[in-house]
């Protein structure tokens, strides 16, 4: 089994203490440091606490705290840092159903990283549920919020329900004329088949008919939704034998603005307890199996004019951080291909900065009461790049 890789936005504020693009006027690889620091915003949220703040500036001042605590690897204090505030806030739902739904997401999340895999689902589901206290069921904010739970439901191998999740956002959104929703379920259904259909057969008939239906809309605003689907038509020939498919694919796209946006990403795959990863040769050694607490990596990288990959390599990582299973993570980091930019030839290009934690679900043994984690590793991952403002925000 191969484990699963979770993108997601863990919280709703900007990025705290995160490396972002230097001043064209400095060194073409300078990377500078902007944000608040830890004890600010710890201060922040217990100043707010003292003078019994409003709820919205509760849960603002608590996101900001727990995503520094995220940063600097502080999971468990973090995810207190949520709980806490989801006890004091998840009774305004109602009120304010998009902040307490977002506290709900953040937490839930942040289980996933800790391998709290009950928790991360029923996270998720009160996330939704938030957003409907205060929201009509058709809002677009519910039906996103729905796609992310079945995302979700996929993580904890739900596949069935999952699919069922994404099909009725699409049925609903297209009743009610929401094509971006619409097309987003329907991307997410065929990046489900799509990857089903790597290991097994049975699902390759539904991945080539939920792609088809992708990228048959000649409907504008299904634009970027038909780009993805080809991406995924391309992937699936690449695996039948035609290699060129996805560099075709790519050079027939034309370049976009300031800001890169991902085609292809290889598959990620964890190498067994030992011997050697097959896509890239390595040798690596015996995987942490026994040891999942406190596992985490800092990757960075830069995305150059050209859309390819550039100086992938481990920026930080966790005190107690061990083995190699960072390795495959940069080979596939390294494999990916992003849009073309605008950017004169000579730039840099755009840096990024991807959280990789290492963990395993916590299960309970049949006729026992003490968990234990499951022996099937996961990666849980979430981008930490600062995301540029919207007036920067270009490109399909």
């Amino acid at each position: 089994m191969v484990p699963t890789l979770i993108a997601a936005a863990l919280l709703a504020t900007s990025p705290a203490t995160l490396p972002q693009q230097a001043p064209a006027t400095g060194s073409s690889h300078d990377i500078v440091v902007t944000g608040q620091k830890l004890t600010a915003t710890q201060k922040a949220l217990a100043a707010c606490l003292a003078r019994h703040c409003p709820p919205e500036e509760d849960m603002k001042a608590t996101l900001a705290h727990a995503e520094n605590q995220f940063v600097a690897g502080d999971y468990a204090d973090a995810r207190h840092t949520l709980l806490t505030s989801i006890h004091r806030n998840k009774r305004y739902a109602s009120r304010y159903p998009v902040a307490v739904s977002g506290l709900l997401l953040a937490n839930a999340r942040l289980a996933g990283h800790l391998g709290e895999g009950d928790a991360e689902r029923i996270g998720m589901i009160d996330a939704v549920s938030a957003l409907k206290a205060g929201l009509d069921d058709g809002d677009p904010r519910v039906l996103e919020a729905t796609v992310e739970l079945a995302d979700t439901e996929v993580h904890v191998g739900r596949i069935d329900y999952a699919a069922r999740l994404y099909q009725q956002v699409r049925d609903k959104a297209e009743r009610l004329h929401l094509t971006r929703i619409q097309g987003f379920a329907m991307l997410h259904l065929a990046s489900l088949y799509e990857k089903l259909a790597e290991q097994l057969p049975e699902y390759r008939s539904r991945a080539h008919d939920a792609i088809a239906e992708l990228t048959r809309s000649d409907d504008p605003q299904m634009a970027t939704f038909a780009l993805a689907g080809r991406v995924l038509a391309a992937r699936m020939s690449a695996r039948s034998g035609n290699d060129k498919a996805v560099d075709e694919l790519i050079a027939s796209i034309p370049k976009t603005a300031d800001q890169p946006v991902l085609l292809y990403a290889p598959a990620l795959k964890l190498p067994e307890e030992s011997g050697r990863n097959e896509n890239s040769g390595d040798v690596l050694t015996k995987m942490p199996t026994g040891d999942f607490d406190d596992q985490w990596v800092d990757i960075g990288f830069w995305i150059g004019p050209d859309g390819k990959v550039t100086d992938a390599d481990i920026l930080r990582q966790s005190k107690s951080m061990s083995g190699d299973w960072p390795a495959p993570l940069i080979t596939a980091i390294k494999g990916r291909r992003y849009t073309a930019t605008t950017r004169a030839a000579d730039d840099p290009g755009v840096f990024h900065v991807e959280r990789y934690t290492y963990t395993a679900y916590w299960t309970r043994v049949t006729g026992s009461r003490i968990r234990q984690r499951s022996a099937v590793p996961e990666i849980e991952m979430l981008d930490l790049t600062a995301q540029p403002s919207p007036a920067k925000a270009t490109g399909v």
